[in-house]
């Protein structure tokens, strides 16, 4: 005992740059390219808006299919997360035969490309989930460089977040909210994609949170520096989840109720704003979305056909939005979408209907109950909850589970799902 004592903190001792280093080391060749991989996701949105290159997030789910078709620890997987793994499976395969059969019903006239579009878009989130959790369930150095990566970087974006308070630098936020010069967005193009990488981030840092938690601190500090009401609802959520974990490290009904308790009571405002208010885009989304469920009962309008990304594209302008009057909204006409896909619930609605809205939601109840049981330690079980709490208070004001960088928070989750990492 005093030997591996010794030991154990003679490498708590060891230096940030001597642990990266012994990380980098000892890496594999395929591990170098997790890491890239890694990195590409999580400035996918800096390429994209630099080059114009936007299959960052479809590649790396690609790689992780191919790759988990030949893993061993598929079974690994189905042995620790039981039935939930093929309820999930069975779900959302009956969801895509639902929306399939919606758009052959609805007859709204789209095309065929868009309709495959949205398709991938709607299940590649739980897809690349599940595949990245087991390729890189076994590749703890891959675990120790991001982390060693991750706080480095949440070091830069905190000193570069607080001189964007007092001064302006580059284009790394001026939209100034709440008393404040400016919201904080780095090279990220917008603050709500700043806030997306601090939640990877904070992922990373909870598979360990006891000893990362200065760390997920100034996270959270920096994802508060965005002055979004979610990064600010998610940070509360945050903060009451680490500080009441416990040495078990299970969700309890009182986590549940104060941490929604929190995300309401931060958030309420803005849901008024966007969702109570005439004119506004997501509230004529949302208005339309019900009537639409309603008039294509119980099927909906099917995919590629209502809210989601590829109805942005001026090919794929859907004809239920001169049918319903979005097309006169701001932020829905046509040739300016810019709140387009601002919403998720309603895309679901409007989409798959009423029966499917059911569907979508116990796909990810299995989903969520799989992973949650794949984890096998409390820091673990802690970042499966809160990958999904954000996700679920993002879904009120964005695109959440089809968002591109939903598939970042895959492999953050997926990452901080390896078995035991040596010290």
């Amino acid at each position: 005992m005093p030997i591996y004592a010794a030991t154990r903190d003679q490498s708590y001792r060891k230096s940030f740059p001597m642990r990266a280093a012994d990380s980098l080391s000892s890496f594999a060749l395929s591990d170098l390219g997790w890491l890239a991989i890694f990195n590409l996701l999580l400035f996918q949105t800096t390429i994209q808006n630099t080059t114009g290159f936007s299959f960052i997030d479809e590649a790396a789910t690609g790689i992780a299919i191919l790759i988990s078709l030949f893993s061993s620890a598929w079974r690994l997987y189905q042995g620790r997360a039981g039935k939930w793994v093929h309820h999930c499976s069975f779900c959302l395969a009956l969801l895509v035969f639902w929306g399939v059969t919606s758009n052959l019903i609805s007859r709204v006239a789209i095309g065929c490309s868009p309709i495959i579009i949205d398709l991938y878009a709607c299940v590649k989130f739980p897809i690349a989930l599940v595949c990245m959790v087991a390729v890189l369930h076994e590749r703890q150095r891959l675990y120790r460089a991001v982390e060693a990566e991750c706080r480095f970087f949440v070091v830069v974006l905190l000193a570069f977040g607080i001189a964007n308070l007092f001064i302006q630098i580059g284009d790394f936020g001026n939209d100034p909210r709440y008393g404040l010069r400016a919201s904080y967005r780095f090279v990220f193009g917008h603050p709500e994609m700043l806030v997306f990488v601090c939640v990877g981030i904070v992922l990373v840092f909870a598979r360990d949170y006891r000893r990362n938690i200065r760390w997920i601190f100034v996270a959270l500090m920096v994802m508060c520096l965005s002055l979004r009401s979610k990064g600010i609802a998610f940070a509360a959520v945050t903060l009451l989840l680490v500080v009441s974990w416990g040495h078990r490290g299970k969700l309890s009904f009182i986590h549940v109720l104060f941490g929604a308790l929190a995300a309401i009571a931060i958030g309420w405002d803005q849901y008024q704003y966007y969702f109570m208010s005439s004119g506004f885009a997501r509230t004529e989304l949302t208005k339309a979305a019900v009537q639409i469920a309603n008039s294509y009962f119980p099927f909906g309008s099917g995919f590629g056909t209502y809210g989601s990304n590829i109805t942005a594209d001026s090919r794929y302008y859907s004809p239920l939005y001169f049918k319903y009057g979005l097309s006169a909204v701001y932020g829905l006409i046509p040739g300016d979408v810019s709140f387009l896909s601002d919403v998720f619930w309603p895309i679901v609605i409007g989409q798959f209907g009423w029966a499917g809205l059911i569907l979508y939601c116990v796909m990810l109840v299995a989903l969520i109950l799989g992973v949650y049981r794949f984890a096998s330690e409390g820091g673990q079980r802690l970042c499966v909850v809160l990958c999904f709490a954000f996700l679920l208070i993002s879904s009120t004001a964005e695109s959440a589970f089809f968002h591109p960088n939903a598939i970042y928070l895959a492999f953050c989750l997926a990452l901080a799902l390896v078995r035991k990492v040596p010290e």
